[in-house]
This record gives structure tokens, sequence and C-alpha cells, in this order.
């Protein structure tokens, strides 16, 4: 049985200058919320854009089991 959860794309706004630390917030957000359901977060996509007045991160991706071979295992 394969479990994959589809999450994104997740969306943030903010100040100018910040588009980058926007990304890794957004990406550890959707790690800590894959993980809360024992699964692991697998990005597919990310984006990150300053314009004049403000910045914009755009990260998809899935959460996936060990059954998905994405998967990968601790070590």
């Amino acid at each position: 049985m394969k479990t994959t959860w589809i999450i994104g794309p997740f969306v943030v706004v903010g100040l100018i200058g910040c588009a980058e630390m926007l990304k890794n917030n957004a990406v550890e957000k959707l790690k800590a919320d894959c993980a809360g359901r024992g699964l692991q977060f697998v990005q597919t996509e990310a984006t990150a854009r300053e314009y004049v007045f403000v910045s914009k991160a755009e990260v998809s991706g899935e959460c996936v089991g060990p059954s998905d071979p994405r998967y990968m295992a601790a070590k």
C-alpha cells in the first residue's frame, strides 16, 4: 500500500529582501507537517522572488511513506 499526500503550492508573502528565508521557512513547515503524520516531505518545486515592495516564496511537494521509492530511511 502506497501512502502519498499532495501538499502545495504553499505560498508565503512578506517584506522585501526575505524571499529565500520565506522559502526555507515554508519548507521547514511542510517537513514538520509531514513528520507529524509519520511521513517525509519530498519537495517537487520551489521558487523565491523579490518584487518592489514584497517578497514571495512558493513551495510544492508531497508527503511520502516508507513504501515510496523517494522515501529516505533515517541514518
